[in-house]
């Protein structure tokens, strides 16, 4: 056999220096193409991984979102039972202060001591909007 790029003389195998090179380019030929299924297997390899990373981030997306969807729902039922709460210590503050003023000595002095801690109770003890503003 001979290197690739000469030529043998017509007589060393029989065959003429065309096949000869014709059959080392065939030899070379397959050598590229085995490279390039080779190059390929690796391209492939890496849209295989490439799209089970995407199905992964998109499962992962979906899960954040329902997670966050809960935590949103769990947000606005703590809201509404701290507005009931507020409620009930509003309603217990008012219950205080109308039996401190009515046994007071000075009921005009105590009430009004008492009306602006009620006003102050009652700003804090505000209703909060659960559903926009969550403030």
């Amino acid at each position: 056999m001979t290197e690739p790029g000469r030529t043998a003389p017509p007589d060393s195998d029989g065959l003429e220096p065309r096949v000869v090179n014709e059959t080392v380019l065939m030899r070379t030929a397959v050598k590229q193409v085995k490279q390039l299924t080779r190059t390929s297997r690796w391209q492939w390899i890496a849209i295989a991984l490439i799209c089970i990373l995407a199905v992964v981030s998109a499962w992962s997306l979906w899960r954040l979102n329902d997670t966050i969807r809960q935590v949103h729902q769990n947000t606005i039922s703590n809201c509404t039972a701290g507005n009931a709460y507020r409620a009930g210590d509003e309603k217990g503050w008012d219950e205080f202060i109308r039996i401190a003023v009515r046994g007071s000595a000075h009921p005009a002095a105590a009430e009004a001591i008492a009306k602006p801690f009620l006003g102050y109770i009652h700003r804090l003890d505000a209703p909060r909007d659960c559903a926009n503003g969550l403030n």
